[in-house]
C-alpha cells in the first residue's frame, strides 16, 4: 500500500504565497481506495497541522476524500481547525426542487 505524507512546511509556504496574491486556501482533497471514504487519522493530523501553520482569515479548512465508488457513493467532507473535527453526513439528493 502506498501512503501519501504531505510536506506541511512546503504546503504552508505555497498557501502563504497564494494568500499574498489574494487567494485563499480552502482545504485539500485526495482519494482513498474505500467503498465509503473516510479521512484517516493521518489525514486529520496533517490538515490540522497545515491549518495551524497557515496565515489565513478562514475559521478552518475543508477536507474531501473521494472513494473508489464515486459517484455512486459520494465523497466524504470534513471541516477542521486545530481543535475541531466536523464530519458531514451524506444525504441523498434527488434533484427535486423545493419551490
Amino acid at each position: 500500500m502506498c501512503r501519501y505524507a504531505p510536506e506541511v512546511n512546503t504546503e504552508n509556504k505555497e498557501i502563504m504565497e497564494m494568500y499574498e496574491r489574494g487567494m485563499h486556501f480552502l482545504g485539500d482533497w485526495h482519494t482513498h481506495y474505500q467503498k465509503i471514504p473516510t479521512p484517516s487519522r493521518q489525514d486529520i493530523v496533517a490538515t490540522q497541522r497545515c491549518y495551524h501553520g497557515a496565515i489565513t482569515e478562514l475559521p478552518g479548512f475543508l477536507m474531501i476524500v473521494v472513494g473508489k465508488n464515486f459517484p455512486e457513493i459520494p465523497c466524504s467532507l470534513s471541516y477542521l481547525t486545530e481543535s475541531v473535527i466536523e464530519h458531514f453526513k451524506y444525504r441523498q439528493f434527488d434533484g427535486a426542487g423545493t419551490d
